[in-house]
Order: C-alpha cells, then structure tokens, then sequence
C-alpha cells in the first residue's frame, strides 16, 4: 500500500471513529433526557412503554457505536503503523 493510501485510510479511521464517538454523546445525552421527562406528573403508561422501547434501541445503538468506534481505533492504528513501516522503508532505500 502506497504512503498516500495509508495515511488517508488513517484519517478517515480516526473520522470515522470520532463519528462514533459524537453519535454515542448524542444518544446518551437523549437517553438522560428521556429520564428527566419521566418524572414529569402525568406521564402515562404508554408514555412509559414507548420509553422503555426507545432506550433498548438506545442500548443496543449505544453497543454498535462502540464496537464500531473500536474497530475503527484498531484500523487507524494499523493504517498508522503501515505508513511508519513504508516512510522508513523508502529512507533506507535513499539512503
């Protein structure tokens, strides 16, 4: 793989881990919303369901935005680590 090629790859690992991240923030900061409007007075039953319904879809989103975040982690590094190997691969061939 060309120096270009990996380094982009890096980036956009390291993007689309950071996108993982930020959609996590966002799910967890709508979840504790959820929480604090549940304890408004006249919150109903279905109201209640209809919550309960939305944070398993929270958890399991919460779960596929981590292991995404993860994997992408462990390309950027590996990406990283190939474009080290080729930059010193191509000085010692200079040299």
């Amino acid at each position: 793989m060309s120096l270009v090629s990996c380094v982009m790859a890096s980036l956009y690992s390291t993007r689309a881990q950071s996108d993982a991240e930020y959609k996590m923030a966002v799910t967890s900061q709508r979840m504790m919303n959820r929480v604090r409007n549940a304890g408004r007075v006249g919150f109903g039953s279905r109201a209640m369901w209809a919550m309960h319904r939305q944070e398993n879809n929270d958890m399991a989103r919460l779960q596929t935005l981590s292991l995404q975040r993860t994997i992408h982690q462990s390309m950027a590094e590996s990406f990283g680590k190939m474009a080290r190997e080729n930059i010193k691969s191509s000085f010692s061939i200079m040299a």
